[in-house]
């Protein structure tokens, strides 16, 4: 048990779009995800974390590859 994660790094992850569809719902002719109650548009935890890893991938390089580690998202 000596591979215990010893540093731990939390991240907030703030999403902001206008005149767009960012997580459509496939369901539903891909129309965005809508809360009727609150009249905002919701966002799925799966497109969330492929957003943060396409950024990781795209400006830093972390690809699992070489001395870069693999992404982690839970």
């Amino acid at each position: 048990m000596s591979d215990i994660i010893s540093t731990r790094s939390e991240l907030l992850f703030l999403y902001d779009i206008e005149n767009a569809n960012p997580n459509g719902d496939p369901l539903n002719e891909n129309r965005p995800r809508f809360d009727t109650e609150s009249s905002t548009i919701l966002v799925s935890d799966v497109r969330l974390k492929r957003t943060i890893r396409d950024y990781w991938f795209e400006y830093k390089g972390y690809n699992g590859e070489g001395d870069n580690p693999d992404i982690f998202v839970r």
